[in-house]
């Protein structure tokens, strides 16, 4: 009777970590993920941003609740060009993000045709883990930028800059594009980008640094440089400023690159509002 009852209370303490322990807990899994991709969706209009699959597990769809379209890529197992023709036709339909929390699926994608579909048409902005999930966050390139004329002390210039999404929320990706020009035959090659957000009180809240990407001369247009930023989850909301800059990690003290006016910095908005 003992053995009955430690075989009884290992069963329930199995039950409880099954339905309460994410370690144990698929389902709590699938709860976190689907509330993700809702919080990483709901700065847009539904018909902006779409949720793909690289395998039609249903299992998702039945717990994400929200207003987004979810698509599977590719359709059909291994059609590589049924999936660059689908992502081409988001593109031109205006999709701005794509959500793609990725798994294996060995008999549906096993040469990662969603992933290659994706990049085709999209930049990809960032990638954090979700569980056992991998989500990509792919983003339109803006069609147009924001007028600069910035030129820095080494010879690079800041000639535009573009945001997405216009509206920002804590926990969720501000993706800044920045156009960059100049000689690399001038530099070191070791030169990185800084994009910050500062509260009023101007101290930093969030970050991204990312090696510096020149546009090739010439007419050929390339998209611009991606940088994306991580809103903490308990961000306050209020008016942000938005600046980036040149750095050398290389050299001792990783001293900021001066614009040719003095500045160790170029404010590109300066005040972005972000809801809670």
């Amino acid at each position: 009777s003992l053995l009955a009852l430690i075989l009884v209370a290992g069963m329930i303490a199995s039950l409880h970590r099954h339905y309460s322990d994410p370690a144990y807990s698929k389902t709590h899994g699938w709860r976190n993920l689907a509330a993700r991709l809702e919080q990483l969706s709901a700065q847009y209009q539904p018909e902006q941003v779409r949720l793909a699959q690289n395998f039609p597990d249903p299992t998702l769809w039945y717990y994400y609740q929200g207003p987004v379209e979810h698509i599977v890529l590719p359709p059909a197992p291994h059609d590589a060009t049924a999936a660059a023709d689908l992502v081409a036709q988001l593109a031109t339909d205006g999709v701005q993000r794509m959500l793609l929390p990725v798994q294996p699926a060995p008999n549906w994608d096993n040469s990662e045709i969603a992933s290659t579909a994706l990049a085709a048409r999209y930049i990809l902005a960032a990638t954090e883990q979700v569980g056992v999930w991998p989500v990509h966050l792919y983003t339109l390139p803006p069609q147009e930028l924001m007028a600069q004329d910035v030129e820095f002390q080494n010879g690079v210039r800041l000639t535009g800059y573009a945001l997405q999404p216009s509206t920002l929320a804590a926990g969720d990706y501000l993706v800044v594009y920045l156009a960059w020009a100049g000689d690399p035959a001038r530099l070191s090659g070791t030169e990185k980008v800084f994009v910050q957000l500062l509260n009023r009180a101007g101290e930093l809240v969030a970050q991204d640094d990312r090696p510096l990407t020149l546009a090739p001369p010439g007419p050929v247009l390339t998209p611009p440089a991606i940088y994306a930023i991580l809103l903490p989850e308990g961000l306050p909301a209020g008016e942000y400023r938005l600046i980036t800059g040149l750095y050398d990690p290389a050299q001792e003290g990783a001293p900021r690159v001066l614009t040719v006016a003095g500045a160790d910095h170029v404010v590109l908005v300066q005040a972005i509002p972000v809801l809670r």
